[in-house]
């Protein structure tokens, strides 16, 4: 793809709130319910971090280590007073909603989709090996003081986590950035239902979560599921095996340092110095020189990944003026350091 012609129209909404009957009819359960009016506007799946008790489903999920059944009367004693649960106590309490579901995640999952679908506003979604959440963040980071964004918190990107993410998309919001990783077949499909991208970030693929694929090939496959319905997927064609699948699809931005790749992107004048990186990006018939206060090749290639992003939103929403693309650049050069899940502590 050559041309950058898509146009995302930013939405808004009036506030969406989900009473105990509507979450009934949507996942078309039944159970105990006392309270049918009773307004939901937050989920919980941890009884040990409860906010806002009287608005919150508590939802019991059942797991290989855990079991969410086992912490409804300590939700309880904090205040809530409706639950998503697999199986009803012989002795219910009398004065809370209960929603019996065959499967709690698969209903949570469903909410959380049917919750997408009543906003209408651009979605990247975000996968790959590596990167996934400092793509995001960074994403952010350049694009916030000009849109009212909502991403995932920290790396909520599994079966769970996403719909958690999702479920925090209100009224206000112009953007979303969510990631989405997966370590088996057939788990894309769901997250791809629950997110609706219709802009597509693949970072890269390395041997890492393979144990649950029977060759890379199967992974990139699993992994561009998320991207089922996206107009736009954004990625590096030095990465052979992730060209090669997306060879076919017309839908994309590819980018590159090298022109003998023949990217729709490419990315020159890159010059690496002690404390910060140089180079420009060669889209949409101009140049942008940027500067990144990082000089490891990791950096770079999420940075890139981020600025091609944030430059391809500012296009498509008829925002890419000076103004705005002074800030991209400001913000470019303050990129964050971000904290990951592995991170080594001096003590």
């Amino acid at each position: 793809m050559h041309e950058c012609s898509i146009v995302l129209a930013l939405h808004r909404i009036s506030s969406m709130g989900y009473a105990i009957k509507d979450i009934v009819a949507i996942l078309g359960n039944r159970g105990q319910i006392v309270s049918p009016e009773a307004k939901i506007e937050h989920l919980l799946t941890d009884s040990r971090n409860i906010a806002f008790a009287d608005q919150s489903l508590f939802v019991a999920i059942s797991g290989k280590q855990h079991d969410g059944h086992q912490y409804i009367q300590d939700a309880y004693t904090a205040g809530v007073r409706s639950f998503l649960v697999e199986k009803m106590s012989d002795s219910p309490l009398s004065d809370a909603n209960f929603i019996q579901t065959s499967n709690s995640l698969q209903a949570l999952q469903q909410l959380a989709a049917h919750h997408r679908s009543n906003y209408h506003l651009p979605v990247i979604g975000i996968t790959g090996s590596n990167g996934k959440t400092i793509v995001k963040e960074w994403l952010y980071h350049l694009l916030k003081i000009d849109f009212d964004i909502v991403r995932s918190p920290k790396s909520y990107n599994s079966q769970l986590g996403v719909p958690l993410s999702i479920w925090a998309i209100d009224k206000q919001h112009e953007l979303g950035i969510f990631e989405a990783g997966i370590s088996l077949p057939g788990e894309m499909e769901v997250l791809e239902k629950i997110i609706q991208p219709n802009i597509g970030i693949f970072t890269n693929i390395t041997n890492a979560h393979n144990e649950g694929f029977s060759d890379e090939g199967q992974k990139i496959a699993e992994k561009l599921k998320l991207f089922a319905q996206a107009d736009i997927i954004i990625y590096r064609k030095d990465y052979t095996s992730i060209d090669n699948a997306l060879k076919n699809n017309n839908s994309v931005l590819s980018w590159s340092t090298d022109a003998t790749k023949n990217p729709d992107i490419l990315i020159s004048d890159v010059e690496t110095l002690i404390d910060k990186t140089l180079f420009t990006i060669h889209f949409l018939q101009q140049h942008f020189h940027f500067a990144i206060p990082f000089a490891d090749a990791a950096s770079f290639e999420n940075a890139v990944h981020a600025l091609i992003t944030s430059l391809f939103i500012a296009n498509s929403t008829n925002q890419l003026n000076d103004e705005m693309l002074n800030r991209i650049t400001l913000q470019a050069q303050e990129l964050p350091v971000v904290s990951m899940r592995l991170e080594l502590k001096k003590g």
